[in-house]
């Protein structure tokens, strides 16, 4: 007769999910009625049943390690797996009324027979005293003595059995229960550690997501301020791009009438309808690069930080503008090719990660 659940399906006390299913499966391939000819086949199967119903449940499990074997059954289970189930001759899971029973009608029994032999001795020992006298009773108090003597060493040898098999069956072991108990302990710490590392990934996710959505906002608020800048030098611009058709080298060196970054802002101040209009661009060069260091610095490593270079480029334009002529290719490439470029690349990235860990 198995011990517990974990006997009865063959695994060990910390088995997975995926072991717990395997071994199930196993089981009632081996039990099902439909292959098995025995006639206790579907009560053994309902019981593997029963069993892996209770494992493969988180919160049925705990109940089960917490009350223990015995007391789960007889609570929830009133009693079964029975040891009829196994061709067993004692039940692990009964309350040990069984075997208390079974000990008092043994003795019972023994003693019946023990009054009963008395009895007959006792009226042979009549019948030779009355035909034989002296010697024959002699004769019968000596059978007597023997018959009781054996009856007494057989009574104690079944009180003697009857102590050992309760302690085996009972599942008394102090060694086996203390190794149980470290077992589920274990796995209670371990499954402690598992809540705790996934609640500190998803915490961690969720502070990312929140950074991701800044540095979106310090993109679309830089690119509003470089669409503006671009608008306001469009003629510049669009003659860059025909001579860059005709002639590329000169168009790589030439300004085309650009007034750099630092005029654009300057004029905008004075020319924008709203304040808010006039620092679009400068708000966006200061956030972008403010929102990415602040994401990096926190989440990322190595290579992570040539994102944050590029978004200091417009500063790096902006600046420029200030002391050197401008060029359009070179403002071109500083203000909005590279700050846009890494910005994106770093969004696309982060965010491929937010998806596929969500």
């Amino acid at each position: 007769m198995p011990e517990n659940f974990y006997d009865l399906l063959g695994v060990s006390d910390d088995a997975t999910q995926a072991e717990l299913k395997a071994a199930y499966r196993a089981k009632a391939r081996e039990y099902h009625p439909d292959v098995n000819d025995d006639d206790r086949a579907t009560a053994q199967f309902q019981t593997i049943r029963r069993a892996y119903d209770v494992l493969s449940d988180e919160s049925e499990r705990a109940d089960y390690e917490r009350l223990g074997h015995r007391t789960y059954v007889k609570k929830r289970m009133k009693g079964y797996p029975s040891a009829s189930r196994w061709g067993g001759d004692d039940s692990a899971d009964s309350s040990g009324s069984a075997d208390s029973s079974g000990g008092s009608s043994s003795s019972a029994t023994s003693n019946t027979s023990s009054r009963s032999r008395r009895r007959s001795s006792s009226g042979s020992s009549g019948t030779s005293r009355s035909s034989s006298g002296t010697a024959s009773a002699s004769t019968s108090r000596t059978t007597s003595s023997t018959a009781s003597s054996t009856s007494s060493t057989g009574r104690t040898r079944s009180r003697s059995s009857n102590r050992t098999n309760s302690a085996t069956v009972g599942g008394h072991d102090p060694e086996a229960a203390d190794a149980r108990a470290k077992a589920r302990e274990a796995r209670r710490a371990r499954r402690r550690q598992q809540r705790e590392q996934n609640e500190a990934r998803s915490s961690r996710r969720r502070t990312l997501r929140t950074h991701w959505l800044a540095v979106l906002a310090a993109t679309l608020l830089y690119v509003a301020g470089a669409g503006q800048f671009v608008l306001y030098e469009f003629a510049a611009f669009a003659a860059f791009a025909n001579e860059l058709v005709s002639a590329p080298t000169a168009a790589l060196t030439g300004s085309f009438g650009l007034s750099g970054l630092f005029e654009f802002t300057l004029a905008a101040v004075q020319t924008a309808p709203t304040p808010l209009a006039s620092l679009l661009f400068p708000l966006g060069a200061v956030a972008l690069p403010l929102s990415l260091v602040v994401t990096v610095s926190r989440f990322g490593s190595g290579t992570t930080w040539l994102y944050v270079l590029g978004a200091f480029a417009p500063l790096v334009a902006l600046g420029l503008s200030a002391t050197l002529a401008p060029m359009v290719s070179l403002t071109l490439l500083l203000a909005v090719v590279v700050p846009v470029l890494s910005a994106s690349l770093f969004l696309g990235d982060v965010g491929r990660y937010l998806w596929a860990s969500r």
